[in-house]
């Protein structure tokens, strides 16, 4: 369908996403936010020089969709974090210990003690390994830019090396294995792909959450049985 349209040389590509990430789910039965995204990256990968642009449900308003998306952070960031205290009441004394290692807040940690304290908090040689990987970044980010499409797709993303530092390994070899899968699957079945990568990668994530948040709670109620 995509190769239809570009066919046709148009001067805009629009591809309908009908409202904000939040309520997607609710407005649409099928399609997903993500996907619909995907839309329009395949376009401008295929046809750079061609304007994109995304279209919103008639009558659905920016200004109350962006306020509803605002009131629920704020919703979710109250309540997350009333849970998250029951679940370690003490973070100074719990965290970063073997049970609770935290390896996210620690790295988090680090990096509010460069802000609160300056580049003196920095290990030694860290900030050279800073400006190596900015310096990096930028020419990756240019050379993805500039370079000719079938070479662009062979120069490793910035975005996602930086990501890969940052958060815990084995979410990195998650990413890694994820995508390999999905890889393999789409040179054998592209279309079952295009329907449910997304959906099952998000199934994944989000029943691994929930699975971390279980054994959590679980922890909490036998600690406080003693058990």
């Amino acid at each position: 369908a995509i190769n239809t349209v570009l066919a046709a040389q148009p001067d805009i590509f629009n591809h309908n996403l009908e409202t904000i990430h939040r309520l997607t789910p609710e407005v649409r039965s099928v399609a997903t936010y993500e996907r619909s995204l995907s839309v329009l990256q395949k376009v401008k990968e295929r046809v750079p020089e061609i304007y994109t642009k995304s279209g919103l449900m008639l009558g659905a308003v920016p200004k109350l969709q962006i306020l509803s998306q605002c009131f629920g952070v704020v919703a979710g960031a109250f309540f997350g974090s009333a849970a998250y205290l029951v679940l370690i009441p003490d973070p100074k004394n719990m965290l970063l210990t073997e049970e609770w290692a935290a390896p996210a807040v620690a790295q988090w940690k680090a990096v509010a003690e460069v802000f609160s304290e300056g580049l003196s908090a920095m290990p030694q040689g860290a900030l050279d390994a800073f400006l190596i990987a900015g310096a990096l970044g930028i020419i990756l980010a240019l050379a993805e830019k500039l370079a000719p499409k079938d070479l662009a797709r062979w120069i490793p993303s910035p975005a996602a090396m930086g990501l890969a530092l940052v958060i815990p390994v084995y979410y990195s070899i998650s990413f890694f294995l994820g995508g390999l899968f999905f890889v393999i699957a789409k040179r054998f079945a592209e279309s079952w792909t295009a329907r449910f990568a997304i959906v099952l990668a998000a199934g994944v994530i989000a029943g691994e959450s929930l699975a971390g948040v279980g054994d959590a709670i679980l922890k909490v109620i036998s600690g406080l049985s003693g058990g």
